[in-house]
């Protein structure tokens, strides 16, 4: 598996756009239960990488930072990083490009001087509900003016993919990762060829503000499968009603 953009893009999000089942369905404390088609979940990944390049300038060598809870918009995000080509900086990273956050004062506590994006994670929420200082963009309010399809540019296989609390990974590391993670999941006892694979993620599990690594390495394995995603946002309970209901047959 070459490591570039491309191939990562259409290795992943290539068996997405076809996938008729949900790729990803969130669960929030508040209630929330959001079902998203692969489709969709690639549609949202493309507008956001087209974001950064178009608006930011993404490319290899920048670095982008995620500094918010583990949510299925975070998520999108953090893929279109690494579609972008850059490079996806961990929560204790400093000189940041681009800083993307739910805490529009975070910026200002980090004394980060590049770009901001500020992202208000209520599935239904268009735009930040209040006034931004004119050095944040509202990323909410202007991502989805971006294309659907994105065309990603080649870059190193030895590029720094994720830079992350847990280790550095270069893109060609972060393919082989994702292959790896994909022979575990394929020979876990709980799974079964008859079965739809439907892998339980806990936000709770990684922390208020994760490094993502291992999220994503998750998520991509489980999509290249093609299973679904149960994203459960800290302070959910998973109850016997969801694994039931959802068919839940791994736990991340």
């Amino acid at each position: 598996m070459t490591a570039n953009p491309e191939t990562f893009a259409e290795h992943i999000f290539g068996r997405l756009r076809h996938q008729n089942h949900p790729a990803l369905v969130w669960y929030s404390a508040d209630g929330e239960r959001i079902e998203l088609s692969g489709r969709v979940v690639d549609n949202w990944v493309a507008k956001s990488a087209n974001f950064l390049v178009e608006q930011f300038d993404a490319a290899p060598g920048e670095t982008v930072g995620v500094q918010a809870p583990l949510h299925w918009k975070s998520l999108a995000f953090a893929f279109a990083v690494l579609q972008s080509g850059a490079k996806l900086a961990g929560p204790d990273r400093t000189n940041l490009d681009v800083l993307f956050t739910d805490r529009p004062e975070l910026a200002d506590e980090l004394n980060h001087h590049g770009e901001t994006l500020v992202v208000t994670l209520p599935s239904l929420a268009f735009q930040y509900p209040g006034d931004l200082a004119a050095h944040l963009t509202d990323y909410s309010a202007e991502v989805r003016a971006f294309a659907d399809y994105f065309a990603p540019q080649p870059v190193p296989a030895d590029a720094i993919a994720i830079d992350a609390l847990s280790g550095q990974l270069t893109y060609a590391a972060f393919m082989d990762a994702v292959t790896a993670r994909m022979t575990a999941l394929q020979h876990d006892a709980a799974a079964s060829p008859e079965v739809p694979l439907v892998a339980l993620m806990r936000a709770e599990t990684l922390g208020s503000t994760p490094d993502y690594r291992t999220a994503l390495v998750d998520a991509a394995a489980v999509w290249v499968l093609g299973g679904t995603v149960v994203l459960v946002g800290d302070g959910k309970e998973v109850t016997d009603r969801i694994r039931s209901d959802e068919r839940i047959v791994i736990e991340l």
